[in-house]
């Protein structure tokens, strides 16, 4: 009975230990200035940018950077910027691992020459 008590602490803990967090980011209305130019509208664009950590703080793989996401929404759609843009932060935590992701979406755009 002793063992089987250990046991489901022990599982308690590890339950503990995991979790999620979503946090709201920004909300703009390009990502350059478009005062006065004309430019085509593409369509929805959306890109995420992730990085893995262990023990929290040192970086496993990736790169969890706005700038990244940004980046690749707009290439992803071969525009030259985004309008209507929001920006999402997401993080999973296990035990020794972490997962940090920023999401970024807007609708992709294209000046004319």
């Amino acid at each position: 009975m002793k063992a089987l008590s250990s046991v489901a602490v022990s599982l308690l803990l590890l339950g503990l230990a995991a979790g999620c967090a979503h946090v709201p980011g920004g909300i703009a209305p390009s990502t350059l200035p478009i005062d006065g130019r004309d430019y085509q509208v593409l369509g929805p664009a959306k890109a995420t940018s992730s990085a893995v950590y262990l023990f929290g703080f040192l970086p496993v793989s990736g790169s969890s950077s706005l700038r990244d996401a940004k980046e690749a929404a707009i290439r992803g759609k071969g525009a030259d910027a985004l309008i209507d843009v929001t920006a999402e932060a997401y993080s999973q935590y296990w035990i020794l691992f972490s997962k940090q992701t920023i999401m970024v979406e807007g609708t992709a755009i294209r000046f004319e020459k």
